[in-house]
């Protein structure tokens, strides 16, 4: 990409004159190196980062500065306003890379380091894509590969979110169907299998995490709403069917 620039790891030093010397050395960038709370002014072998007292702004050693674009330095991707000072916090930016839309990205409120991965930010959970830091909505699969568990952004503000929801499925006919699903309230994964809500027993399809309804899964049967027959006697396609507190049916009888 044109507006992305990579530097070195050399250090550079300014002597006591107005003219800088140059002082090559082998040592690797820390993250020391990046702007931090007290730092005043850091060189790089094609400029510095410098802060005033409107923030921090890198400076090359012509006396340009970038401005309006994305900039990696050091591994690191930061966003120059359109006054050279870097971003922070929120801000909605075209990506950089593959990515060219128009999304919304998080950078450190200090460093102003554009973020990644897993982030919590006033109480709530995002996910930013590990490679250009966009932030993800809607239902994705996140982990690594044979422990990726799908979570639920919210489409809009792209906190995750727990608890019931329903969500649509669209299929190749062009069908679109919405069914109910359930996020761990702990950790917001899609739960598949057996979970006990709030005292009843519910299924969850194994792939999708649809809720099972009006179906038997084994010899148990979900009801509409989703909930797991038990100390009671229903009617099921023309039978009445008794089941005990374990779910179990204990007696049929003709209508």
């Amino acid at each position: 990409m044109n507006n992305i620039l990579k530097y070195s790891s050399k250090l550079f030093f300014l002597g006591l004159a107005a003219s800088a010397i140059a002082l090559a050395t082998n040592v690797p960038a820390t993250a020391e190196e990046t702007p931090q709370a007290g730092q005043e002014l850091v060189n790089r072998a094609d400029g510095q980062w410098i802060k005033d007292a409107t923030g921090w702004w890198f400076k090359y050693p012509d006396g340009t500065y970038p401005k309006n674009q994305w900039k990696q330095i050091n591994s690191r991707y930061y966003y120059f306003n359109n006054q050279g000072y870097i971003t922070t916090g929120w801000k909605q930016l075209t990506g950089f890379n593959k990515h060219k839309e128009v999304s919304w990205y998080y950078f450190d409120p200090t460093n102003g380091d554009m973020k990644t991965g897993w982030q919590a930010i006033n109480g709530k959970w995002y996910y930013f894509d590990p490679t250009e830091g966009y932030m993800l909505t809607g239902v994705k699969q996140i982990g690594a590969p044979g422990v990726r568990k799908y979570y639920y952004l919210h489409p809009t503000n792209g906190d995750m979110q727990t608890g019931w929801h329903k969500l649509p499925h669209s299929y190749a006919n062009g069908e679109t169907i919405y069914y109910w699903r359930y996020f761990d309230p702990e950790d917001g994964h899609r739960v598949e299998g057996w979970r006990k809500i709030d005292g009843d027993w519910y299924h969850f399809t194994r792939g999708m995490g649809v809720m099972s309804s009006s179906a038997w899964n084994g010899q148990y049967y979900l009801k509409e709403d989703g909930k797991m027959a038990h100390d009671e006697t229903l009617l099921i396609r023309g039978k009445y069917y008794t089941f005990n507190s374990d779910g179990i049916v204990t007696s049929v009888k003709e209508k």
